[in-house]
């Protein structure tokens, strides 16, 4: 079964003996298994290389995690001008005990109009950096909170 997959690999192109890298050469996922490296994919350095690109021909299970561009969370603080506080609850899977871990991060994100109260449900998305601690930016409003 294994020496099929070598096989293969090797019939592809991908699987290449000796792992050694040309001068001026980046290789790109390589593993040194028994002597082979694999997959072994050898660009010149300067090559601008997506990550989209060059997974076609690789596992599904060694494609990187994609983090999301946009959170949905609650604004805790709106005390700075132009500026709110933004508490995003997200989940951590623990494979040891089989749970879930609910984990809670604030982001300060950039309101124009200053159009948010705190208890507001908003999603926020990624941005340049607009100061120090500012990365986010107010997509929209999603529920305002009920004043009494």
């Amino acid at each position: 079964s294994v020496q099929l997959v070598m096989a293969a690999l090797r019939a592809l192109g991908l699987l290449a003996r000796p792992a050694v890298r040309a001068p001026g050469s980046a290789s790109v996922g390589c593993r040194s298994a028994v002597g082979y490296a694999w997959p072994c994919i050898s660009r010149p350095m300067s090559t601008v290389v997506s990550v989209d690109e060059d997974m076609h021909d690789v596992a599904a299970h060694h494609v990187p995690k994609r983090t999301s561009s946009e959170f949905d969370g609650v604004v805790v603080s709106t005390k700075m001008e132009k500026t709110i506080v933004v508490a995003v609850s997200r989940f951590r899977l623990i494979h040891k005990y089989n749970r879930r871990q609910r984990y809670t991060k604030k982001f300060m994100a950039h309101d124009e109009h200053e159009e948010c109260e705190e208890g507001d449900r908003v999603r926020i998305r990624m941005s340049r950096p607009i100061s120090r601690r500012k990365r986010f930016s107010l997509a929209q409003v999603l529920n305002k909170v009920q004043k009494l």
